[in-house]
C-alpha cells in the first residue's frame, strides 16, 4: 500500500530541512540581537539581571542535555524489522527527546506560575 522506504527518505529530508530552517533562525536571531545589543547583553536592564539569565539559561539547557545524554538509553531497537544498535545515536535521539520534553514541561509550569501570579 505505501512504499515505506520512500515515507522514510522524505521524513528524514523534512527533518534535516527544519534542523537547517531552525539553525539559520537561531543565527540570525543571534545576529541581529548583537548588532542591536553593540556586541553583547546588558548586564542588567531595567533592574532585571539580563545577563545572568543568559548565562544561567545556557548554563541549564546545556547541563540538562548532557545529564539526559548521559542518562540516556542505549538498549538496540527494530525499526522496521532492522536492529539499530549504534549507542551515540540511541543515546543521543533520547537526549533531545527527553531535554525537549523537560524544557517543555518547565515553559508550561514557569507560565503558569507567572499567570497566577500577576492575577494576585
Amino acid at each position: 500500500m505505501f512504499n515505506t522506504e520512500l515515507l522514510a527518505d522524505v521524513m528524514l529530508l523534512l527533518m534535516v530541512l527544519a534542523i537547517v530552517v531552525a539553525l539559520c533562525a537561531v543565527a540570525w536571531a543571534t545576529i541581529v540581537a548583537l548588532r542591536k545589543r553593540g556586541g553583547g547583553v546588558a548586564k542588567a536592564e531595567n533592574r532585571v539581571p539580563a545577563r545572568r539569565i543568559v548565562v544561567a539559561t545556557l548554563a541549564g539547557t546545556v547541563l540538562l542535555a548532557l545529564l539526559t545524554f548521559l542518562l540516556g538509553s542505549s538498549a538496540p531497537m527494530s525499526i522496521n524489522g532492522k536492529t539499530f544498535a549504534d549507542s551515540f545515536w540511541l543515546r543521543a535521539a533520547d537526549m533531545f527527546i527527553v531535554t525537549c520534553g523537560i524544557l517543555l514541561l518547565a515553559g508550561g509550569i514557569v507560565y503558569a506560575y507567572s499567570e497566577l501570579r500577576n492575577k494576585k
